[in-house]
């Protein structure tokens, strides 16, 4: 096998190694196909860094992605039914590859001394020959340079160059939010760090719609703060049965079984509308372990909110992405349209507001502060 030099190689070796029936790279990739992936194998993206998706591989023989392998610029993750397996790129030591005719099986020894089980079918061969030829690079050269989220000075929220520089890496809903963010900082309604707040938050929000949600250290990443990311979550979910704070960390405990509120909620009440989306008609029956109760746990973080999600289906809690990952990707994916919403309104109203009170303003009143804001100091 060739010596690789650099990162650089990556593309040519995606083609060489992972250009194959049932393996879609980077050119062939939906951002629902990607949600998907992540909430099925309870690894997110670390948007501090500008995370991506590189492949995914789904062996399954439904395509529900109960045995696949997703691969980013920074780490390899994926399942084999109940086995998960998760390794940056830079902790791996050795690609151990078993793999013949009749039997699959890739093991990645890391830096820690744990081996992973990285088995995914007929994929372990070519994905193993992916891995050893990355792993011929020193650990500090197989991922390409952070992409960090910016960190605005004063000056530069004034400054059109860098605002037109920044607003190109966002999407459009993104895009104005941080001109709105800058135009309320010249205008004095905000401080510096309130600004800067708000962009690490408008960062976040585009990199997870644009390429899946965020994750760091094992827990999700949300663009809300925790009072507002804890009422969306009543939104969907209903009033939590439980709701305790240790330190930093607030978690609230919600049933969700048959009989519970999100369970019975009527479709003509807003809980009911939202458990419908979420859970689907005759959710229960949804394939994998029933769950009866969802745990959320929330903790604070300049510029966001981690989010780690479990679910009660026997006698212990387990992550979500084990137990229901189908409920787990619609959790995640109703929360966007909230994070959106609620992100945008917090942005050109402020934080004097409840969340309830912000939802309920209407397209034209938005509209119509925006217009106003915008010809203020103009």
């Amino acid at each position: 096998m060739a010596t690789i030099q650099s990162f650089t190689a990556v593309p040519q070796l995606l083609q060489q190694h992972l250009r194959r029936r049932g393996i879609k790279l980077t050119d062939q990739l939906s951002l629902e196909l990607c949600e998907r992936a992540i909430a099925a194998c309870g690894a997110g993206l670390d948007h501090t860094l500008g995370e991506h998706v590189l492949a995914i591989g789904d062996y399954s023989m439904h395509h529900d992605l109960s045995i696949f392998f997703m691969l980013t610029d920074r780490r390899v993750a994926g399942r084999r039914g109940r086995i998960f397996f998760h390794a940056p790129l830079a902790d791996i030591t050795q690609v151990i590859d078993r793999s013949n005719l009749i039997v699959a099986n890739l093991k990645l020894q890391l830096s820690s001394g744990q081996v992973g089980d990285a088995t995914v079918g007929s994929f372990s061969r070519p994905l193993g020959n992916y891995l050893t030829a990355i792993c011929q690079l020193h650990p500090s050269q197989r991922t390409p340079a952070p992409h960090p989220i910016p960190a605005p000075t004063a000056d530069e929220l004034t400054i059109v160059d860098w605002l037109n520089v920044n607003r190109a890496q966002l999407n459009a809903v993104c895009e104005q939010m941080l001109s709105v963010v800058s135009h309320r900082f010249r205008l004095g309604q905000i401080t510096l760090d309130s600004a800067k707040s708000f962009v690490t938050r408008i960062f976040l929000h585009s990199r997870s719609t644009t390429f899946g949600r965020g994750m760091q250290n094992g827990w999700w990443m949300s663009p809300l703060p925790v009072d507002d990311l804890g009422q969306v979550l009543q939104w969907l979910l209903g009033q939590p049965i439980a709701s305790y704070q240790q330190n930093n960390q607030h978690t609230l405990d919600f049933s969700v079984g048959a009989g519970s509120q999100a369970g019975r909620a009527a479709a003509s009440t807003a809980v009911g509308l939202a458990a419908a989306g979420l859970f689907g008609v005759g959710w229960v029956s949804i394939p994998g372990k029933s769950v009866r109760q969802i745990r959320a746990s929330l903790s604070g973080a300049p510029g966001m909110t981690y989010l780690n999600v479990q679910g009660l289906s026997t006698a212990n809690f387990e992550p979500l992405s084990a137990v229901q990952p189908v409920v787990m990707g619609r959790l995640l994916k109703s929360l966007t349209s909230y994070e959106q919403s609620l992100l945008y309104r917090r942005i050109l109203c402020g934080w004097s507001e409840q969340p309830a009170e912000l939802m309920n303003k209407s397209d034209e009143e938005l509209q119509a502060r925006l217009m106003a804001l915008m010809q203020s100091g103009s």
